[in-house]
């Protein structure tokens, strides 16, 4: 464990309290967390469980990404990073991943080749900006790309050949039960997920107490809200591509998604990138330190060359990793067509749905976006409930690795017949063995406390 790390210094400055702050957060907040998720999931929600399953998404996202800033202190969120900094860099590195492979599964046929382009272009122009002026920079970038995505709501709104929030008007594709079986998976998951989040750490160590508590508040309620709000008004639009259908965006929505999704996309790309950069670098410099302090010449040089060859590795397994998705991405929008939509009409597909007895048959491409979904379901959600809650009987327990690789297969195995299969009994045991889990935790921390009173 490092002593120190890219987030723990104090406060300071105007980000820290006052009117700029709560606004330039909140803005941080909300467009930082408008990305692949809240740009595409409410209308797969909606397509599958109407209006409801839109309310199951949007409250407890909202509302839980707004508590963080009254339950985690200014000093907490300053030393999270040194006990869970692993947990959190992997949260960074899967939601780059996550948002290469929807770059490459849906952006060039929904919006053309000039979307990658444009994608490559935001994260740039804000990669730019937090290296010129850091924090301060990142919040004006922030309030800028919310400007210019509602206004793209707004004319959406004013335009009537857009016809927006068309998707309402579509019959539910699943039975209502399933919803409340998705209910307490939902709640669970977002209440637990935003913990782990890096640029939500630094908006709450990087604030004063009661600025940070208004800049989450306004970031979620106001500001990311109005963007999944968006989302359904361009949902209809966004279903056919996204499910399967090889057909180019014309017309008012290609223009304004042309602006908004490539836009987000590369902002949030850009924060997370700078947290796993920030997290690496502060992590040298840990290491060089100690190098300068060991007398032995040659241990030195090597010990610089191990430094070296580790920082190298890293960017590279990063770069292939988030080049890996990317190509994947790819690859299944090119087969999800011809292939698969014969494959799908054959006698044995047929069969197995059947046995399911699904509502709706989905892409192989959406099974790939669902399915890198559950790592915000099972793998985030188990770390924070079995690794980061205190136990009610304050006990030394060293950290139950082995419990906590069983309840993420368990759950993921769960998770993914519900989530995928939608088997409403699947989605709604994830949550459960999640919490059996904490259970057992408490009842050891307990059995721990009653031994050492006696």
């Amino acid at each position: 464990m490092i002593s120190k790390h890219w987030l723990s210094e104090p406060p300071q400055g105007k980000e820290a309290k006052g009117l700029f702050s709560v606004l330039g957060w909140g803005a941080y907040l909300g467009t930082s967390w408008t990305w692949v998720i809240g740009m595409i999931l409410p209308a797969l929600l909606i397509r599958d469980m109407g209006i409801a399953g839109f309310l199951i998404f949007a409250i407890p996202n909202c509302i839980g990404a707004a508590a963080m800033g009254s339950i985690l202190t200014g000093k907490l969120a300053q030393s999270l990073p040194c006990r869970h900094m692993g947990m959190i860099l992997t949260f960074s590195v899967v939601t780059v991943a996550y948002h290469f492979y929807i770059a490459g599964y849906l952006l060039p046929h929904l919006l053309g080749p000039l979307s990658l382009i444009l994608f490559a272009f935001s994260g740039l122009c804000a990669a730019g900006v937090i290296m010129k002026w850091r924090d301060k920079g990142a919040l004006w970038f922030s309030l800028l790309a919310w400007i210019i995505s509602i206004t793209c709501c707004v004319s959406a709104i004013c335009i009537p050949e857009a016809a927006p929030f068309k998707i309402f008007n579509e019959v539910p594709l699943l039975d209502s039960t399933y919803m409340w079986f998705f209910l307490p998976a939902s709640v669970g998951g977002f209440l637990l997920c935003p913990y782990l989040d890096a640029t939500f750490i630094r908006a709450r160590a990087r604030t004063e107490r009661g600025s940070g508590i208004l800049a989450f508040k306004v970031g979620f309620l106001v500001f990311f809200a109005s963007m999944i709000i968006f989302t359904t008004a361009y949902g209809h639009v966004l279903l056919d591509s996204f499910g399967g259908e090889n057909k180019r965006l014309t017309g008012v929505w290609a223009t304004i998604l042309l602006i908004h999704i490539p836009l987000q996309m590369g902002l949030t790309v850009a924060y997370h990138c700078r947290e796993i950069y920030s997290a690496m670098q502060y992590g040298v410099k840990e290491r060089e330190k100690k190098i300068k302090e060991n007398n032995c010449p040659q241990c030195k040089i090597f010990a610089k060359n191990l430094l070296l060859s580790g920082w190298v590795s890293m960017i590279l397994t990063c770069s292939l990793l988030f080049l890996g998705v990317f190509l994947l991405g790819l690859l299944l929008k090119n087969i999800s067509f011809e292939w698969f939509r014969a494959f799908k009409n054959t006698h044995e597909i047929e069969g197995i749905y059947k046995a399911y007895k699904l509502e709706r048959f989905i892409s192989v491409g959406e099974v790939g976006y669902r399915c890198i979904l559950i790592f915000y379901g099972t793998l985030f959600p188990a770390y924070v409930m079995l690794m980061m809650i205190p136990t009610w009987k304050p006990a030394k327990l060293a950290k139950p690795w082995m419990l906590f690789s069983i309840v993420v297969v368990l759950s993921s195995i769960t998770a993914y017949f519900g989530f995928v299969h939608d088997q409403g009994w699947a989605i709604a045991t994830t949550l459960g063995i999640i919490c059996l889990g904490r259970v057992f935790i408490e009842i050891k921390a307990a059995m721990v406390d009653q031994r050492e009173a006696s």
